[in-house]
């Protein structure tokens, strides 16, 4: 499965009309990661580097032939937010 900008975020709006998307949904590359934080490519791809020091995204592969796309879960990414919160620090 091919994942692009229009195919990965109609996958997570899919999911969230069936009532399938949760905490345990792994989101495949940077739209869909993006989408869920409500940020744009640009600014994801700007905290790209704290993200992944965070612990809040990780490379993986997925698909055939295998393709290395960065990847999350919305419960890291809630629990990033939560402790930026907390820290009153501004994302």
């Amino acid at each position: 499965m091919k994942v692009g900008k229009k195919i990965g975020v109609e996958r997570i709006k899919g999911l969230q009309r069936q009532g399938l998307f949760c905490e345990i949904t792994k989101l495949l590359g940077l739209e869909e990661i993006a989408y869920v934080l409500n940020w744009s490519r640009t600014k994801l791809k700007s905290k790209l580097d704290e993200l992944q020091n965070a612990g809040v995204i990780f490379r993986d592969w997925h698909g055939m032939p295998p393709a290395c796309l960065w990847c999350s879960f919305p419960s890291l990414i809630l629990r990033y937010v939560s402790l930026k919160g907390e820290k009153r620090e501004v994302l």
